[in-house]
């Protein structure tokens, strides 16, 4: 009997399915035998591969409908949303997966002579980490198959080759332990390989890679996925892709080296590779796939569920009178009353726009109502300058603080003395008539705001009106012929 009808026979004996391996085992032959006899002609019509690479003879294809999948441990929404926001960032020059495959002063690669991604080679993640030094900010990773380019200078004219992993993994490893060393659970496709054989702006290709690794079931959670069926899967759906070597992650090609080889095109090479990252990158990065891997359940009570899942469950039902009644400290203008409004409507508002678009005087806005609404408010930024605006503008609208300024070692004194201040201050009965005062004035300005208000929304509104009259009447002007 042929090796296709062997695997044939066993694949009807089980329903459910089986991995190559499995079949393997079963044969007693080399996995790669029996990936080649499932990837040829003699069983393309007869066999089909799921997403989670298990083999089913076609008739025996469950469907969605025919048997629940398990419920998966991580939240699909939100692991999507950051594999999106992890291919935005690989598609910016400066965060590229490749380097220059030959270079006089040392290059930032080492290639492999065997793949095991349960044993990768320490002494080559060494080997390279010591050639590179210290000084800069390094991100590591184990790439497979790789590409052969060649990529012509602007400067002087001249032609450089370059070597880019297809998939990667990052690799981390500890300094102090000179054994430890782990890489991702699932590989990344590069897009520098989506901007080598497709065209398009980067939007396009980020769609184009989202789609490719949907195809591929990287998008699905804790798939175990094996290297050597990921590739061949990947050849399967881009033939016209350079391939000068059959993928074979057991049996690499070791007979040339990556500094070596002339033809451009994709080679069953191995490397760790090491680019250049910002601290910034590297942390997102890593926050990224660490929230990728989150159930529901475990942020189900954050606000980044809420704004995932566009929950509207626990949304504040707020009445316009209520609204009204938002403290105005600093001029704001239509789309900037809008955003304040909403952020005590909704449990997530996102306030967008470029630099000198008003977003500090909405915070400024929003915290001093927070305040007044007897709330507490918690803002944060990764930039200091912009808490310092904040703090200054919102500080400055009265004789007492309204934020305390938080964060290095350097704020603790002010803190302290405005802390011992707002602990050991009274108030006066002169406070208390200033504070009525201020209160009715208060009042009364609200209450011509809302007469204004209504003024002003009659006014719209017969404009509305207006417009759809003119809309009408359009029409049967364009009609009319003139003497």
């Amino acid at each position: 009997m042929q090796l296709a009808d062997q695997i044939y026979e066993i694949l009807l004996k089980y329903p459910e399915g089986l991995k190559a391996h499995d079949i393997a085992k079963k044969l007693a032959i080399e996995k790669s035998e029996v990936n080649s006899c499932l990837y040829s002609r003699l069983l393309k019509d007869k066999c089909y591969q799921d997403n989670l690479y298990v083999w089913h003879v076609k008739s025996e294809i469950k469907t969605e409908t025919d048997e629940k999948a398990p419920q998966k441990p991580a939240d699909e929404d939100l692991k999507n949303i950051c594999r999106y926001y992890l291919n935005c960032i690989s598609i910016d020059e400066t965060n590229s997966v490749n380097t220059f495959a030959r270079g006089r002063f040392g290059l930032n690669y080492e290639e492999l002579s065997e793949l095991d991604l349960d044993n990768i080679d320490r002494g080559c993640y060494d080997r390279l980490s010591a050639r590179l030094g210290r000084g800069k900010n390094y991100a590591t990773y184990l790439g497979y198959p790789v590409m052969l380019d060649k990529i012509k200078s602007r400067k002087n004219n001249q032609e450089y080759y370059t070597v880019t992993p297809v998939f990667y993994y990052q690799v981390n490893a500890d300094s102090k332990n000179s054994e430890w060393i782990n890489i991702e659970k699932q590989p990344r496709l590069n897009m520098d390989i989506i901007k080598k054989y497709s065209y398009g702006d980067s939007s396009s290709l980020i769609y184009e890679l989202l789609g490719l690794e949907s195809q591929l079931g990287l998008d699905t959670s804790d798939a175990d996925i094996e290297l050597d069926e990921l590739v061949l899967r990947l050849k399967t759906l881009r033939p016209a892709w350079e391939w000068n070597e059959e993928s074979d992650p057991e049996n690499l090609s070791l007979s040339v080296p990556i500094s070596e080889l002339e033809k451009t095109g994709i080679y069953n090479k191995a490397i760790i590779i090491a680019t250049e990252r910002t601290p910034f990158t590297q942390g997102l990065e890593k926050e990224l796939n660490i929230l990728s891997l989150l159930s529901a359940d475990e942020y189900k009570q954050t606000a980044l569920y809420k704004w995932v899942h566009s929950s509207t469950e626990d949304s504040k039902k707020t009445e316009t009178n209520d609204l009204i009644k938002l403290l105005e400290v600093l001029p704001l203008n239509i789309e900037q009353e809008q955003a304040l409004r909403m952020s005590f409507l909704n449990n997530v508002t996102i306030v967008t726009g470029p630099p000198g678009t008003g977003k500090s005087q909405v915070v400024s806005d929003m915290l001093v109502n927070a305040a007044w609404m007897k709330k507490s408010a918690l803002f944060a930024s990764k930039n200091n300058k912009a808490v310092d605006v904040v703090e200054v503008r919102v500080n400055s609208l009265g004789s007492r603080p309204v934020l305390l300024r938080v964060g290095s070692a350097s704020y603790a004194e002010r803190l302290y003395e405005l802390l011992a201040n707002l602990l050991s201050a009274t108030s006066t009965d002169e406070d208390q008539i200033e504070y009525n005062e201020l209160r009715n004035a208060y009042e009364n300005d609200m209450a011509e705001s809302k007469e204004l208000i209504a003024e002003k929304e009659s006014v719209i509104s017969l404009r509305n009106s207006a417009d759809k009259l003119e809309r009408t009447v359009e029409p049967i002007r364009n009609d009319i012929v003139l003497p």
